[in-house]
């Protein structure tokens, strides 16, 4: 569990950078191959994705600053909301201060306003874990979220359509911000309910795979129409992220794997 690390540093970046990087390099390096760009550059992108695969620099990073800011959350009372407004803070002075708002659109590349943006929601994240009891089985708090989730994900959407909505892109992630807020109380109000939903727990297991293959999925079915593109899309994303993921864990655990056979086959004396 991130909101309250047990394992030391090294373990735990160690284990997490082993999780991100296998799948993405079976990714990457195709794309890599296939561009047939082999400058500098483009072999630096492998191992810290700034543009297309920004997120996956985001994560990395993320978890280097995670392990101090939950140390701190988990053993000093108050801090994890001392730590949310100053994250918030940094993240809108980022906005105004470093960000060119001229050329800047959401998710193109890496860039400190939306590495801030994730960290306020894993510290959110960690905040909602520690009082999670007070939103589980409560009927009343399952149909507020519901109804707050669906209104501001409808007010995303008919702001982003907006002419001026690139005026306003920090109100634009604010939106997002709290639909991320608002879906997770939801969802943690029916905790109960959705713990034995096996296509939720197998869906969560593979979303990093999901989010690696999307790019070449939705690539290839740009030519079909709503909703073929978007059915057979999908089926295709969860497929390939399915088949990445075993092909991933299959490397991961290979070394543990010829060990466990070399001590089978050393002659007891």
């Amino acid at each position: 569990c991130l909101a309250n690390v047990k394992t030391n540093f090294f373990k735990f970046i160690g284990k997490r950078l082993t999780r991100i990087y296998v799948p993405y390099f079976l990714i990457a390096i195709i794309i890599f191959l296939s561009n047939r760009d082999y400058s500098l550059s483009s072999f630096i992108e492998l191992f810290f994705p700034m543009n297309h695969y920004h997120f996956i620099a985001s994560i990395v990073l993320l978890y280097f600053i995670w392990y101090p800011v939950q140390y701190l959350i988990n053993r000093m009372n108050k801090m994890s909301y001392v730590l949310l407004f100053a994250t918030i803070l940094f993240n809108v002075l980022s906005f105004y201060l470093i960000i060119d708002n001229s050329t800047y659109s959401l998710s193109s590349h890496f860039n400190v306003f939306e590495l801030s943006i994730y960290l306020s929601l894993m510290i959110v994240g960690a905040i909602l874990k520690q009082h999670s009891e007070l939103f589980k089985n409560h009927l009343t708090i399952t149909i507020i979220s519901l109804i707050t989730s669906v209104l501001l994900f409808t007010g995303y959407a008919l702001f982003s359509k907006l002419y001026l909505a690139n005026r306003f892109l920090i109100f634009k992630c604010y939106l997002s911000f709290f639909f991320v807020l608002s879906l997770s109380v939801l969802l943690i109000s029916l905790e109960n309910k959705l713990i034995d939903m096996k296509i939720i727990s197998f869906i969560a297991s593979i979303t990093l795979e999901m989010y690696l293959v999307q790019f070449i999925i939705i690539d290839a079915f740009v030519m079909e129409k709503f909703p073929v593109r978007f059915i057979f899309g999908v089926l295709c994303i969860i497929g390939m992220a399915y088949i990445l993921k075993n092909i991933s864990n299959f490397l991961i655990n290979l070394p543990n794997r010829i060990k466990l056979l070399k001590k089978e086959n050393i002659p007891s004396e």
